[in-house]
């Protein structure tokens, strides 16, 4: 259960319970604090979800939350006490990232079937809309969230797309690089650089020299997961 300001409710633990309790920054990755929330440890990632949509807005299957260290996803099934490190303030702390996922692909035209979506016309034009969009959806742009690139090797590199930067590089050490908007689904970056979303789990760029390195210049297609 939801504690602030360390202010028990009825029914809600308390520190003298068995569970302890973890103070939870949610932040954006321009490092905007848009909630601070005080949980027991015991809590289900996806019980602090429904706490974030409650008192930030964004509905839980809008939410990708991450680590702020290794951009880790925090599972739904896994407790809040499993995940850190803390601080050893009283209570303990931790950032958590909040990444926003689009609940809005626009689409001119019948694209096929979309897992998780419908063709509609509603309030953002016509497009295919989460199954579970309402009022309350985020407006972000169609290629916000977290993109991978999957190595032979089987390792993966995580970029993340929010508020028209892109970060990559780990917390603490991340580049964020400014994009310019070219329509609802492509986009560039500095001037060799633009990418097109192909589908709500896919971005295809047509260069990425810009990643300064020569070993990343074949990182062309990023993937994301699709619907929770």
């Amino acid at each position: 259960m939801l504690l602030e300001d360390n202010a028990s409710e009825p029914g809600e633990l308390t520190s003298g319970e068995s569970s302890k309790l973890i103070k939870l920054s949610i932040t954006l990755m321009s490092g905007e604090c848009v909630a601070t929330l005080t949980v027991a440890d015991t809590m289900l990632v996806a019980a602090l979800k429904e706490c974030i949509a409650r008192d930030e807005g964004t509905p839980e299957r809008q939410q990708k939350l991450l680590l702020s260290g290794d951009f880790e996803e925090l599972r739904d099934s896994r407790s809040i006490g499993s995940y850190g490190p803390f601080t050893e303030e009283d209570p303990p702390s931790s950032t958590v990232l909040l990444v926003r996922t689009a609940a809005f692909f626009p689409s001119e035209t019948f694209a096929g079937h979309r897992p998780g979506y419908h063709l509609t016309l509603g309030k953002d034009g016509l497009g295919y809309y989460r199954d579970d969009h309402d009022e309350r959806s985020q407006a972000v742009d169609a290629f916000d969230g977290c993109w991978h690139w999957h190595c032979a090797n089987g390792e993966r590199d995580t970029f993340i797309i929010q508020q028209g930067f892109l970060y990559l590089g780990k917390r603490g050490c991340t580049k964020h690089l400014p994009l310019r908007k070219i329509n609802a689904t492509k986009f560039s970056i500095k001037e060799s650089g633009s990418a097109e979303l192909i589908s709500e789990t896919e971005l295809l760029w047509n260069d990425v020299t810009w990643l300064d390195s020569v070993r990343n210049h074949d990182r062309k297609t990023w993937t994301r997961e699709g619907p929770a």
